[in-house]
C-alpha cells in the first residue's frame, strides 16, 4: 500500500464516523450512501458544494466511498465535478485511487477533467497506475488520458506503468 493510499484511507474512514467534527450533514450522508438523506438535505436547501475543512465536498465523499446512487443525486442536483479540495484533488482522483470505476464512468460521462492535476502535479492516470487499478487504467486510456503527462518531477503514467510492470496496458497489450 502506497503512502498515499493510507494517508486516504485515514481520511476516507473518518467519513462514516464523522471524526473530525467539520463536515457538513450532506457530506457524510453522501459517503455513506445514505441517498434519502442525500435528498432530504438537498430538498431542505443544503449547500452541494459544502462539504469538510479540507475542501472536499460530498461528491468527493460519495466518489472515495464509492457510493454510485448518492453521487448521481448530488451530480443531478449540481455538483461541480470539476471541484477541487485544497491538494487539489478532484472527484475523479478520489474514485480512481479508490478503484471505483462504475464513478470513474459518470465522471467521465459528465465532463470531469480527467487532465487535472493535484499539488503533487498527478493526473487521474497516474493515480490509477500507481494504485495498480488495471481496469481503470484502461478506461482513462481509452478517454484519451495524456500517458505523457508529467507529474512535479517529471515522471509520466508511463514511467509508472513501467515500474509497476503493467506497460502492456500502455502498448495496447
Amino acid at each position: 500500500m502506497t503512502k498515499f493510499r493510507f494517508m486516504l484511507l485515514c481520511i476516507v474512514l473518518c467519513i462514516p464516523t464523522g471524526a473530525t467534527g467539520e463536515e457538513t450533514a450532506l457530506y457524510l450522508a453522501a459517503g455513506r450512501g445514505d441517498v434519502e438523506k442525500v435528498e432530504m438535505l438537498l430538498a431542505a436547501g443544503a449547500d452541494v458544494e459544502a462539504g469538510e475543512e479540507h475542501g472536499a465536498t460530498p461528491l468527493h465523499a460519495a466518489a472515495a466511498m464509492g457510493q454510485v446512487e448518492a453521487f448521481q443525486v448530488l451530480v443531478a442536483a449540481g455538483a461541480d465535478v470539476k471541484a477541487r479540495d485544497k491538494e487539489g484533488f478532484t472527484a475523479l482522483h478520489w474514485a480512481v485511487v479508490m478503484g471505483h470505476g462504475a464513478i470513474v464512468d459518470v465522471l467521465l460521462d459528465g465532463g470531469a477533467d480527467m487532465e487535472a492535476r493535484n499539488s503533487d502535479g498527478l493526473t487521474a492516470l497516474h493515480y490509477a497506475v500507481i494504485e495498480g487499478h488495471g481496469a481503470v487504467v484502461k478506461v482513462l486510456l481509452e478517454a484519451g488520458a495524456d500517458k505523457e503527462a508529467k507529474e512535479k518531477h517529471g515522471l509520466t503514467p508511463r514511467d509508472f506503468a513501467e515500474h509497476k510492470g503493467i506497460i502492456r496496458l500502455f502498448d495496447g497489450r
